[in-house]
């Protein structure tokens, strides 16, 4: 026989989550929620344009505006690459950005060399 519980029923965390779900899905508030969701967007995207648009009315004709190469020999030590490299066997996406990024700037720098 099954045992159906009510939402009274469960363990507060159960609870808590399902009411985060609810939420996060837009389903807590209705269409007050969806407007609210639908704000956050665009906000965001907003943001992501106009940061670009600024960056290309700021930097200088005829170049991309990045900061000129350190020549004094930087490089980045054992504890902070060890971070790195924990961070993005972690979090895969990021070590997957890295390494593009990573190989981009290998290729620029012997195009540029």
């Amino acid at each position: 026989m099954l045992n159906d519980k009510g939402f009274d029923g469960k363990p507060m965390l159960d609870r808590v989550i399902g009411v985060g779900i609810a939420a996060h899905e837009g389903q807590l508030f209705g269409i007050a929620n969806q407007l609210l969701g639908l704000a956050t967007a665009l906000g965001l995207i907003t943001i992501c344009v106009s940061a670009v648009v600024m960056w290309w009315r700021r930097r200088p004709g005829g170049t991309l505006g990045v900061p000129a190469a350190r020549v004094d020999g930087f490089t980045i030590r054992a504890p902070l690459m060890a971070l790195i490299v924990c961070l993005a066997i972690l979090l895969p996406v990021l070590g997957a950005s890295l390494l593009v990024l990573l190989g981009t700037t290998r290729l620029a720098a012997r195009a540029g060399a």
